[in-house]
């Protein structure tokens, strides 16, 4: 599992969909920065990702976007 970060341009909505490999659910962390998740990554059984985990404090499945909130716009 692997995250990805966005640290000059934000990802267009399909581009996180292709990114975490489905539905986008949005997780706001405390620094500001956006956390990107699949929204159905437990359903689906996806395996966890232990630096995404570390991020928020809660078990997160499957790859994960990271948008550092310099950026953030439009999440």
């Amino acid at each position: 599992m692997k995250v990805t970060v966005f640290e000059k341009t934000e990802p267009t909505l399909e581009e996180a969909q292709l990114l975490v490999e489905g539905y986008v659910e949005k997780i706001a962390l405390e620094n500001g920065d956006v956390l990107l998740v699949n929204e159905e990554g437990r359903l689906e059984n996806l395996d966890l990702n232990f630096e995404a985990s570390k991020l928020v404090g809660i078990p997160i499945v499957g790859n994960a976007v990271v948008i550092k909130n310099k950026i953030v716009k439009n999440w």
